[in-house]
């Protein structure tokens, strides 16, 4: 299915989604299906939210290490 059109909360044709989740919406979205002649409307919600710390990458970076072959 590919995205026809994606609309943001507040925007026309989100107004009955908006009042069912309120603020947790984050955006509506019509799917189409050439092959079948469908459309969906999916809805894109948050479900949970909470406190997130990004992965500090230097924290575990291993030194650099040269390595010499003697042949």
């Amino acid at each position: 299915m590919t995205v026809l059109k994606t609309m943001r909360p507040g925007d026309a044709g989100t107004r009955r989604y908006l009042k069912r989740f309120g603020k947790n919406l984050v955006a509506v979205r019509y799917r189409g299906n050439v092959n079948k002649n469908m459309r969906v409307t999916t809805v894109e919600i948050i479900v949970d939210h909470g406190f997130w710390m990004p992965y500090q990458r230097d924290l575990y970076k291993c030194p650099d290490v040269d390595i010499q072959l003697n042949p």
